[in-house]
């Protein structure tokens, strides 16, 4: 399906069945990377925000970047717990927050960092790369390495940094905006189609999304600009 998203991104809407047992149902968080617009429940749907705690055999939509959707797979499509050492989930091995972010330009670098940023904690670095404030499961790419947010305190303050040295698809300095009334509304237009009921203003036949082994249905969105 081929939405019109700002800031010329690539984009998969994902859906995922909510398993049994499976981490987001024992209270994982999902990451802000990940965007869920839509709940399908007892055969109604439901806008993510109102839907309330998910429940088992909920359907799920959601907007993410494709080298991402295998850290959800983790999440809605297996029974596996998450945990602080989860190599994929966040990072090969932890650094501490307070270290000299120059450390990260000497082991990895050159030229990772700018002049600024060099005077900076690790900690401080992350946060300013994501526009101030860090949050759970963020992940940004410096060069080859891939900083990830393993956990906070109570004061939303880093307090420690998973690394990985995957090729990960690098995050943005702050979540790209979308209109969620929009997303939803062109999701709902998506299950209309697939349950075989007309749209307004509309006249092409929608493909059938396709299931995959995992548990969920993926759909490629090239993104144009607005």
């Amino acid at each position: 399906m081929e939405l019109d998203l700002p800031g010329k991104a690539t984009h998969e809407l994902i859906s995922y069945r909510v398993l049994k047992d499976s981490p987001i149902l024992s209270g994982e968080r999902i990451p802000r990377w990940a965007m869920p617009s839509l709940v399908i429940r007892d055969n109604k749907s439901i806008r993510y925000q109102y839907a309330g705690r998910l429940r088992e055999n909920d359907q799920v939509y959601l907007f993410v970047q494709p080298n991402y959707t295998r850290l959800l797979d983790r999440l809605f499509a297996s029974r596996a717990p998450v945990d602080e050492d989860d190599a994929e989930f966040f990072g090969a091995f932890a650094i501490s927050p307070t270290r000299p972010a120059k450390e990260l330009d000497a082991a990895y670098g050159p030229g990772l960092l700018s002049t600024p940023e060099q005077s900076l904690t690790v900690g401080e670095l992350v946060a300013t790369r994501l526009g101030g404030r860090a949050d759970y499961a963020d992940r940004i790419r410096f060069g080859s390495v891939v900083l990830i947010v393993r956990d906070l305190d109570e004061n939303g303050v880093v307090k420690s940094i998973g690394v990985s040295l995957e090729p990960v698809e690098p995050a943005t300095k702050l979540p790209i905006f979308i209109n969620i009334r929009e997303i939803a509304h062109r999701v709902r237009d998506l299950i209309r189609k697939y349950r075989g009921k007309p749209v307004p203003g509309q006249t092409v036949k929608a493909t059938e999304p396709q299931t995959a082994d995992a548990e969920h249905h993926k759909q490629d969105d090239s993104a144009s600009a607005a």
